[in-house]
């Protein structure tokens, strides 16, 4: 029989992982992994954000009109649908850690086969970056239950947001390469980030395996010796930690099928329709946001500023929604960040003056990516440990069948005379309610321990 409630002194206990982190408390290696995931949003950021940026150096170099850009800003996006569905078993089999460092490797060569694209020939430059889409899954699906397995109960949901402020700085970063993009060129920008994701992987191969994972895969010993560390002798030996049977629920590791039994089928297929509308929300704009802008009559370092002014926004923006998680819940705060993402979208969609333009935008982009943070964090707390990899596999497949479309749709969309900026940024608001509503619906997991 499982002990809830682990005793002093008992030696033939079962102890649910779980049970073990609500006392633990904050500690060195967790830092460490915070500090090294952390990166894994600033590079994932980047990554998906700097095509736009060098969108027009993509398309005279390539001699492209806006349909073909579309297809090319879709690239990683269509390589990640695929590598959510054929590679993120590899984390529940091989290991959180493993996973990373062949996504890292993976994505490096595809990147440095990019910045050798031949002019006149987009397709090489479709099928590199397919490919380094398709290998980034690997590192962008990891980081926030890989985090949620080291952290105590009482901050897990917290700390994990914090995670998230990762993306405004890869933002950022886009937005200074792009600066430096008549200098290095846009294959320079390329090689920029290769460079960045191999230095990354030096402290990536540094951290510990999850103690969650080692004990769904027998290692038994390896995960008492990463528990010692990380909640102290004197706690350890209390809690009989040494003579115990360690456990987590029992699954299938890596097998995505799990997701579909009675218990989970409901929740599977709505996190699956909340990433799909979601996402939409947030690439449909964003991925076009240079070009709007400049439609509305704002210069290319007009349009660069802009974006700045939003990334900022996303700092508070995850602090706030960091803190409400933990004390009004993850439904409450990720369903009211969605809804009022929605709102301001669509007054950014209605917006008559720079002025209006630059307020929605900022508003905007503080409930949207709010949103994302405390959404990520709360997807993988609702499963089991050998099926949280594939998990994340089912969430990236839902966000890249909207991440490749949305930039393809938004194209087509403004490339119609006749379509409205605001009629398009409108479907975009619709979006963000409707994955509102379905995320009503789902259980909350504060205060609860992961399975």
């Amino acid at each position: 029989m499982t002990s809830n409630n682990p005793e002093v002194g008992s030696s033939s206990k079962e102890i649910l992982v779980g049970e073990l982190f609500k006392y633990v408390k904050s500690s060195k290696i967790q830092l460490f992994v915070g500090l090294v995931l952390f990166f894994a949003f600033a590079i994932e950021a980047w990554e998906f954000m700097i095509p736009s940026f060098i969108l027009s150096a993509l398309m005279k170099y390539f001699n492209i009109d806006y349909a073909i850009a579309g297809l090319l800003l879709s690239a990683p996006f269509y390589g990640a649908l695929l590598g959510a569905y054929a590679l993120t078993w590899i984390p529940d089999v091989y290991g959180r850690k493993r996973a990373i460092q062949i996504g890292i490797i993976g994505y490096s060569i595809a990147g440095i086969l990019t910045a050798f694209a031949p002019p006149n020939n987009y397709w090489w430059y479709f099928w590199t970056r397919f490919v380094a889409g398709a290998f980034l899954v690997l590192v962008m699906g990891q980081p926030f239950p890989y985090l949620e397995e080291f952290m105590p109960v009482q901050s897990r949901g917290r700390v994990t947001v914090y995670l998230a402020s990762g993306w405004p700085i890869g933002t950022l970063m886009a937005v200074g390469a792009a600066y430096l993009e008549p200098w290095i060129h846009w294959q320079g920008v390329i090689l920029v980030s290769v460079a960045a994701m191999l230095i990354w992987l030096i402290p990536v191969s540094l951290i510990p395996e999850s103690p969650y994972y080692l004990v769904a895969v027998g290692r038994e010993s390896e995960a008492k010796i990463l528990l010692r560390k990380i909640i102290g002798d004197e706690l350890y030996e209390k809690l009989g930690v040494e003579n115990a049977k360690l456990k987590v629920e029992e699954r299938k590791k890596g097998n995505m099928l799990e997701l579909f039994k009675r218990d989970l089928l409901k929740n599977t297929w709505l996190i699956f329709f909340v990433n799909i509308f979601y996402s939409f929300a947030y690439w449909g704009l964003f991925i076009w946001i240079a070009a709007i802008l400049q439609s509305k009559g704002l210069t290319f370092v007009g349009t660069l500023e802009f974006v700045i002014a939003a990334a900022l926004a996303q700092f508070p923006a995850y602090f706030v929604a960091a803190s409400l998680a933990e004390r009004l819940g993850r439904r409450i705060t990720t369903v009211l960040f969605m809804a009022l993402a929605g709102v301001f979208t669509y007054f950014f969609a209605s917006s008559k003056t720079i002025v209006d333009l630059l307020v929605y935008l900022v508003l905007l982009s503080f409930f949207n990516l709010g949103a994302w943070g405390v959404w990520d964090a709360w997807e993988p707390e609702m499963y089991p440990t050998p099926i949280r990899g594939v998990l994340m596999g089912w969430i990236t497949g839902a966000q890249r069948i909207s991440n490749a479309i949305a930039p393809t749709i938004i194209g087509f969309l403004l490339s119609i005379h006749g379509v409205t900026f605001t009629t398009v940024v409108t479907t975009i608001a619709i979006s963000a309610w409707i994955s509102a509503i379905l995320a009503s619906f789902l259980p909350e997991t504060k205060g609860k321990i992961l399975r």
